[in-house]
Parts: structure tokens; C-alpha cells; sequence
């Protein structure tokens, strides 16, 4: 069995344990309260596997390469993984010597869905490309004799096609200093290089009747920061922002993505969706993510559940607004209208970082439960609806802490360590 964290292998095992002769597979690293394995014991522990010993083996990613046992027969993803490489690298544990079996569990309405039709999605590609491949192997091979110059005889070609066609960037300067002089009205330079990346650098000054956008300087590929500063009444800042592609006020902030930039995010892009949104809802109290273009369940031939699953994990589980434009001057207007609303009407300034709202009693308790011990926040609804206060929780006994579901023995003992021990910093 798969799972994405430690707590949760430690929890399954002790969970599994009272049915089936199950133990844990972890990486070396220590945790507090949990010790990780050496590489002698986890040794150790797949040659029991193997010789059978015990009937589950619980693990981490630790075990997505190189674990090599013949027998097993069935692989459990606790959760789904949003690759297909892991995916099929988990996959790849049963099935070498007889049938294996393969269940992956999913919560429904949760980024479960999404992450388990964009692993399938991108295995079915890859898939598709290697039977192409394949099939053009022999072709490839027939047209090849002993006549075919070695790839190292066209290095010189290559060099000097590149050289012809591939400007430096000295070619560029006289364009880009007229280009820097004629910006628009009170846009200032690219911020120094040297400076670390912010989450935005631009104060609106009161005093001037106009709104303010600020644009990180990746958007600068597209037209929308030169659009919105030839308008009037708007004035636009380039930064590099560190979240975010657009800041509109001290609350809100913008990432930005085109239909096909966004499918192409859940499809295996280099940073996903959720990590990007994650960190904008962190730095702001109001997140917007914008959805620019068409059609966009036909821009790739991408599952619609995992589409739809996507959206709705950033909408309940990033709290980020999702608003669609037809296209860049759509978004143009949308920021400009959205940038308005901020600053003239509910009179909001473009802040160096924006500050999330303050949370509400419920969510400071589950926070202060879900810290401690790294129980996480679904234990720590469960502890609060038994025991109905922070203080009941941290004074419970051990049985009784093992009474709640989802509390095991692992995790009742590292409750009581944390708050019965005494502090020694």
C-alpha cells in the first residue's frame, strides 16, 4: 500500500494491523516522533516481505523505485498521485510473476479526482507515443546503412545555423532602451536583479486619480501590461513578484492562465496549479485565478472529470475565485474593472504583501489541535467534536484519546509526549 505521508503510513499500519501482519516502509529521515529507517533495516524489511513474513507492506514514495518482490500481487494507492511516472512506477510493484491487482482510492469531490484523470490522462500519451514510436522503429532503421554519417559529423552545421539565426542579446539593446524610454506615464524600471523576488512592490498614492496594477515581468511576453498602460486613469509597475501575476490591491492577487496553459498544468507542467495557487492564497486574503480563452473542454483531449475536478479543488480547497475571459483583452478589462473596484470604491492600495484575513474561532481551534503532533486538520475535527475544547483535548487520556476515530495508539502517545513533557530548549 501507497501513501503520500509518513503520519498517514504510521496510522494504516497500526489501522491494518489489527487484521493483517503489516509494517511500515519509510525513508531515513527522522521526523519528531517518528524515527525513519536506516538502509540496513529497510533491508531488512523487504527481505521479510519477500519471504513472507508479513502479508502488507504500508509505504511511502520510498518505495516507488527499486522494491523488487515477485510475489505481491495487489498495490493499493491510499491516494491518487498526480504523475503518471509515479504512478506507473507504484503500478509497476505487482504483476511481474502472476496477475496483479491495481486499486487506487479516491474522496469524491476533492483534487483525488483530479490528480487520478491527470496520472491516467498522461499514461495514456505516453502510452500512445511509445506504440508511434514503436511503429516507426523498423521504418527508421530500413532507411539507415553504412553510409549514414554519424551524428557528430553535422556539430559544425548545426553551430553555424545557430549562430546565423540565434541573435545574443546585444542585438536587442537599442530596441529595448527606446522601448524602456517610451513606457507608460509613471511605469518605473524592471526592479534591480540583485533584489530577491516580492510579493508586490507598488503603493497607490491617494492623491492621484488613478488605478494601479502591478505586473510581474514574466506577463511582458503577453499585450495585456502594455494594454492596460496605454489606458487612461491606470497606471501599471513592473515587478517580480514572487506569487502571482498580477497585484490589484492589498488583498487581491492574480495568477493568470490560458486555456491552454491550464490544461497543459495538468497535464505535467513543471510547477502545478495547486502549488502556484498555494502560494497565492498564503501571501493574499482574496485570490483570483483567470481562465483566458475558449473552449475549454475541446483546446485537449483531457477528461473533462479532471477539468472539472481541478476547478473545483481550487475553488474549495484554495478558496481562489476562478473568473473566465474570452481572451487578453477580456482580461485586460476584467483587471482594470476588478483593480477599480479595489481602489476607488473600497478605497484599497497595492500592498508590498497582502495579509490573509484574520481565521475564525473554529479554524484557530482545529489549527492549534492539527499543530500538535502533526495530527493535521481531519484528526483534529474528529479530537474537537469529542472533547469539544482545545483544553479537553489536550488533557485527555491516552484510551480515551484512542477512542475517537482515526486516533491510533502511534498517535495518542505522541499527543501525550508533546503536552506531558517537559520543555528542554
Amino acid at each position: 500500500m501507497f501513501t503520500e505521508s509518513r503520519d498517514t503510513a504510521e496510522a494504516l499500519t497500526e489501522f491494518l494491523g489489527q487484521s493483517f501482519e503489516t509494517r511500515k516502509f519509510v525513508g531515513q529521515g527522522d521526523k519528531e516522533g517518528s524515527d525513519g529507517m536506516t538502509q540496513k533495516q529497510q533491508q531488512e524489511r523487504l527481505d521479510q516481505f519477500r519471504n513472507g513474513e508479513f502479508e502488507v507492506l504500508v509505504s511511502t514514495s520510498v518505495a516507488e523505485e527499486g522494491l523488487d518482490v515477485p510475489e505481491v500481487d495487489l498495490v493499493l494507492f491510499y491516494e491518487p498521485v498526480p504523475t503518471a511516472i509515479r504512478s506507473i512506477q507504484r503500478k509497476g510493484r505487482t504483476g511481474r510473476q502472476a496477475e496483479g491487482k491495481v486499486v487506487v482510492l479516491m474522496a469524491n469531490d476533492t483534487r483525488d479526482e483530479a490528480f487520478f484523470w491527470i496520472a491516467r490522462r498522461r499514461e495514456q500519451e505516453m502510452e500512445d507515443e511509445l506504440r508511434e514510436l514503436k511503429g516507426v522503429a523498423d521504418e527508421v532503421e530500413a532507411e539507415l546503412d553504412d553510409a549514414q554519417q554519424a551524428l557528430s559529423a553535422f556539430g559544425d552545421a548545426d553551430r553555424e545555423r545557430e549562430e546565423r539565426v540565434e541573435p545574443g542579446l546585444t542585438d536587442f539593446e537599442s530596441e529595448s532602451e527606446s522601448e524602456s524610454e517610451s513606457s507608460a506615464d509613471g511605469a518605473d524600471a524592471a526592479s534591480d536583479p540583485a533584489e530577491e523576488g516580492v510579493v508586490a512592490t507598488a503603493d497607490s498614492d491617494p492623491e492621484e486619480d488613478v488605478i494601479e496594477v502591478v505586473v510581474d515581468q514574466r506577463e511582458l511576453d503577453s499585450p495585456i501590461a502594455k494594454e492596460l498602460s496605454r489606458r487612461e486613469g491606470v497606471r501599471t509597475r513592473l515587478e517580480t513578484l514572487e506569487v502571482g501575476d498580477y497585484v490589484l490591491s492589498d488583498r487581491v492577487a492574480v495568477e493568470r492562465k490560458s486555456v491552454a496553459d491550464f490544461l497543459d498544468t495538468l497535464t505535467g507542467g513543471d510547477r502545478s496549479m495547486f502549488e502556484q495557487v498555494g502560494d497565492l492564497s498564503r501571501a493574499y486574503a482574496r485570490p483570483v485565478v483567470i481562465l483566458e480563452g475558449e473552449d475549454l473542454y475541446g483546446e485537449r483531449n483531457v477528461h473533462p472529470n479532471a477539468i472539472r475536478g481541478a476547478l473545483s479543488s481550487l475553488a474549495i480547497d484554495f478558496d481562489a475565485s476562478v473568473l473566465r475571459t474570452e481572451d487578453e483583452d477580456d482580461t485586460a478589462d476584467l483587471l482594470e474593472v476588478v483593480a477599480g473596484r479595489e481602489q476607488e470604491e473600497s478605497d484599497r492600495t497595492v500592498s508590498v504583501h497582502g495579509e490573509k484575513s484574520g481565521k475564525t474561532l473554529a479554524e484557530q481551534q482545529e489549527y492549534v489541535v492539527g499543530s500538535v503532533a502533526d495530527i493535521g486538520p481531519v484528526t483534529a475535527r474528529a479530537l474537537l467534536e469529542e472533547f469539544k475544547t482545545v483544553e479537553a483535548v489536550m488533557t485527555a487520556k491516552k484510551e480515551d484519546l484512542m477512542a475517537v476515530d482515526g486516533v491510533g495508539e502511534v498517535t495518542a502517545d505522541r499527543l501525550r509526549e508533546v503536552v506531558g513533557s517537559d520543555y528542554s530548549g
